[in-house]
């Protein structure tokens, strides 16, 4: 199976040619809300795909600034990205650190974990925000975006229940801080 970001890429060469640097940036504005992708792989990917004839390029000259190639998506690729969309979808678990820490969380003050959990979900809330702004410009009646929509919305319910979460699992460590009163981990109540 190829790598996922071939078709990251690929997926976004569909909607019409771009340079290297668009493409990192779309990946940054918008797929970095529901797809981890490494900035420092776009453009050995896009070189690898330009290899194996599943995009074009060409270069385009300004005068005083350096070359700009530009990207598109040849058939072969357009067929490569159909079929990868057919395929069965492989669950992964996800990787949210947070959760990680939570788990070990025995092992460190209450403390510490809120305020990673403030941080978390600052972050979640600013995610939401900017996810509301998209979905705020974009036309209710337009049935021409609803792949977007729909990839939208789940991205909305995801970071209204991340910050959901974080308040409550918030309540309960601030609970935990307060009975626990500077005991270190693992300290026995009966010292």
């Amino acid at each position: 199976m190829a790598n996922r970001t071939e078709f990251a890429i690929l997926g976004l060469l569909a909607g019409g040619p771009r340079s290297g640097y668009d493409i990192r940036k779309e990946v940054q504005d918008t797929l970095s809300h529901f797809w981890n992708e490494s900035i420092g792989h776009i453009y050995p990917m896009l070189r690898r795909l330009h290899g194996k004839g599943l995009v074009s390029r060409r270069t385009e000259s300004t005068p005083g600034k350096p070359d700009r190639h530009v990207y598109a998506i040849t058939e072969d690729g357009l067929a490569e990205l159909r079929q990868w969309l057919a395929e069965p979808i492989e669950p992964s678990p996800a990787r949210l650190e947070i959760l990680l820490k939570l788990y070990f969380g025995a092992h460190t003050e209450p403390s510490v974990l809120i305020d990673h959990l403030v941080k978390y979900k600052r972050a979640r809330a600013l995610s939401l925000a900017a996810l509301e702004r998209v979905g705020a410009s974009l036309p209710a009646d337009s049935t021409s975006d609803i792949y977007l929509k729909l990839t939208l919305s789940a991205g909305l319910h995801s970071a209204r229940a991340a910050v959901a979460w974080s308040d409550e699992a918030l309540s309960i460590l601030q609970r935990v801080d307060r009975f626990a009163g500077g005991r270190q981990p693992h300290e026995s109540r009966s010292t």
